[in-house]
């Protein structure tokens, strides 16, 4: 939720989060059969990405979901 304000605000933020998210939807296809081929970046990041996002889930507090919303 930090890194989600943290993109509505400058544009460099998002910028920076379109091609991990690009490649990483592209390998979520491809594993759901939907794509007919997967993505090699998509699948380093999810070797990599995904448990640094995991291990961010342990050690972050739950906040409140609504105020994304709310700011959109």
């Amino acid at each position: 939720m930090p890194y989600v304000k943290l993109m509505r605000k400058p544009a460099l933020a998002a910028r920076l989060m379109f091609p991990i998210a690009k490649y990483r939807a592209i390998e979520i296809a491809y594993q759901t059969g939907i794509a007919g081929e997967g993505s090699f970046r998509g699948k380093i990041i999810r070797l990599i990405v995904g448990p640094i996002c995991f291990s961010m889930d342990v050690f972050v507090k739950d906040q409140d979901w609504q105020f994304l919303w709310k700011l959109a």
